[in-house]
This record gives structure tokens, C-alpha cells and sequence, in this order.
């Protein structure tokens, strides 16, 4: 008998139909729904280590820098507070990342510049500027962007706000100074030292801030040995995080790695996801702050690293009353101050 007679038992398709092909898709979309949050936090969670190793590297940086000169780098070079105020150009205004480069596997930035870290200048009025903005050297210097500074969690690099700080520090009359360019193409930063409350260099008059000065003030000379019989190393904040602007777009400001170093901790923690015109609790040029769900990474005095909940630590003015975490924030901040206040309710 020939096969060809034998009746036909089936039809074999060649293709779904299209109720399976959207079943298909249906699931995978499913799936991917429910693992798409998952990834994000892995992603994020692989990012906060990074970002905490680069925070670490820097603090270490620091250490290394005080087995050679004896004594940590200064947190700015700005105004002088010894001599008379002579407005912004006769300053250096270098940050702290500056003389730590070599320390970082940047030598080969660090010696393209032209440097004067004289803790003296300037020393009148007549003094010649040597603010690194108008040195055309070091403004190429500044446009590298490295990568070491910037949070992976942050999109630092590639924001384009709406101006980028190129200096800052505190003036003698009491007045934050925050000098900034529009449309620059400096590299920028994430990271800064901790000046304390609000820096040092002020009159009894600001009591009781100024017993909250930090670890890297303007033109400051502390050593760890230093920090070691005030506070203790490992209850003093040395660097943390800080987006250099609000975190609501469009982004307001950036910071220079070159000529931002130390930032006051006295209006808190931001909150990114906040609007600042809206709430004192949210991100701006003047806090610390991170895209970190829980809160924001520091730098301790012994180079450990912990993440301190935003919680409510914000303030828009200077007032130790408002909450515990605000005056435990401080405490931790501060370098001489004596208190030793359990800081776990800041704690991630």
C-alpha cells in the first residue's frame, strides 16, 4: 500500500495564533513588571556601595595626606581670617579635592595646574590674584571630569543646570559667599568636607553655632591626633554628600570639584524629592543632600562610612530647638563639642 493513500491524521501548523502571541506578551510584560523593581534596587544598592568606596578613597586620601604634612588638608583656601576683608579675587579659593588628587590616582591632573597653597595669602590688599577662576591654566584643569568625585546614583556629570559654582566659603560679616559661572564646563562634584555648624572664624556673638566647629573649615590646620582627644575620630563627620543644588528639575546649580571643599551643615539634610521653595526639608545649594532613598553617606574622622537618614534635620534657620536630630546632626558635625548624645535616631 502506498503512504500516499493512508488518510490524513492532522494538520501540523506553522505559526501561533494571534490570542497565544498576546498571551505571550501579556506574561513577560507581567514578569518584567514585577522584577523591574527588583533590578532597580540592586542597581541602586550596587551604586550607594560605589559611591560610598569613592567617599571612603577620599577620607583615606586625607589620612595619607596627613602622614606626609602632619595634619589634614585645609577644607578651603578662602578668605583669609586673619587679615581684612579684601572681597573674593586675592583668595585662592581652592576646595579640599585639590591637594588630595595625588593622593587619588590623579597626579597627572594635579600637575597641570598651577598651585599656591600659601595658608597666608593674601598678605594685603595689593596682593596679587591668585583666584584659580582667572588663571586659564587651572580652568582647564577644572573641566576634567572626574569621575571619582561624582555619585553613580547622581547624574552630576551630564546635568546641565542653570549655573555651576566655582567658589564658596564664609566671609567675616557673617554672609555665605557662593561665587558661580553660568554655562561652564567645569567637572563637578558630589562630595565635600564637613566645615561643621557653620564654619570657624566667627565672634562669640554666633554662639552657640560656634561650638560646632567642624573638621575642614577655611584654611584650617587640625590633625587627627587632634580630633582623636576632642570628639573622637569615629563620632566626627570629615566628608559627606551634597547634589550642589535642589533635586526637583530643572537643577538650579552645580559644584566645582576644584572650588567647592566644605560645606556648613547647619540647614541640614535635603531631601531631593522635595521641592526647597516649597519645604525646608528639600535639597538646595546649601545642603547636604543625595538621590539615596534612606538619606545621605558621610565620611566619619576614621575613614568609616554610614549613611544618616534625612529625618528631621532640615532648617532655614539656625536653631538647635527645632528637633533632636537637628542638634545631634550638629554634634556630629562638630569637632570640641563635648556632647556624646546617642546619634542612632539619625542612623540608617
Amino acid at each position: 500500500m502506498l503512504l500516499s493513500a493512508l488518510p490524513a491524521t492532522g494538520k501540523r501548523r506553522s505559526a501561533f495564533t494571534l490570542i497565544e502571541l498576546l498571551v505571550v506578551i501579556a506574561i513577560i510584560a507581567l514578569l518584567m513588571a514585577l522584577l523591574l523593581p527588583a533590578i532597580q534596587k540592586v542597581r541602586e544598592a550596587a551604586n550607594k556601595m560605589l559611591c560610598g568606596s569613592n567617599i571612603r578613597q577620599i577620607a583615606i586620601a586625607s589620612h595619607n595626606y596627613h602622614n606626609d604634612f602632619n595634619r589634614l588638608p585645609p577644607g578651603t583656601w578662602g578668605e583669609n581670617p586673619k587679615t581684612a576683608d579684601y572681597g573674593f579675587t586675592p583668595w585662592q579659593n581652592y576646595g579640599v579635592l585639590v591637594p588630595l588628587l595625588p593622593y587619588l590616582e590623579a597626579d597627572n591632573v594635579f600637575k597641570q595646574g598651577v598651585w599656591n597653597f600659601d595658608l597666608n595669602q593674601p598678605a594685603t590688599a595689593a596682593s596679587p590674584n591668585i583666584c584659580w577662576y582667572y588663571n586659564t591654566t587651572n580652568q582647564l584643569v577644572a573641566s576634567y571630569k572626574l569621575k571619582m568625585f561624582t555619585c553613580p546614583s547622581d547624574d552630576a556629570q551630564t546635568d546641565t543646570p542653570i549655573g555651576k559654582f566655582v567658589g564658596m566659603g564664609w566671609i567675616k560679616t557673617g554672609t555665605f559667599l557662593a561665587y558661580y559661572t553660568t554655562g561652564s564646563s567645569f567637572g563637578v562634584t558630589n562630595y565635600f568636607g564637613v566645615a561643621g555648624c557653620i564654619g570657624a572664624g566667627f565672634s562669640s556673638a554666633w554662639t552657640p553655632y560656634t561650638n560646632y566647629v567642624g573638621i575642614l573649615t577655611d584654611r584650617s590646620k587640625m590633625t587627627l591626633g587632634q580630633i582623636t582627644v576632642l570628639d573622637g575620630t569615629s563620632n566626627t563627620l570629615l566628608f559627606g554628600e551634597a547634589l550642589g543644588g535642589k533635586g526637583i528639575a530643572p537643577t538650579d546649580f552645580r559644584m566645582t570639584w576644584i572650588g567647592c571643599g566644605s560645606l556648613p551643615t547647619a540647614w541640614g539634610l535635603g531631601n531631593p524629592r522635595i521641592d526647597p521653595a516649597v519645604s525646608a526639608a528639600g535639597a538646595g545649594w546649601y545642603t547636604y543632600s543625595a538621590r539615596h532613598v534612606a538619606g545621605v553617606q558621610f565620611a566619619f574622622g576614621d575613614a568609616s562610612v554610614h549613611t544618616l537618614r534625612f529625618g528631621t534635620t532640615a532648617s532655614n534657620a539656625f536653631n538647635f530647638t527645632l528637633t533632636s536630630d537637628y542638634a545631634i546632626l550638629q554634634q556630629m558635625a562638630g569637632v570640641k563639642d563635648g556632647y556624646s548624645n546617642d546619634p542612632s535616631s539619625i542612623y540608617e
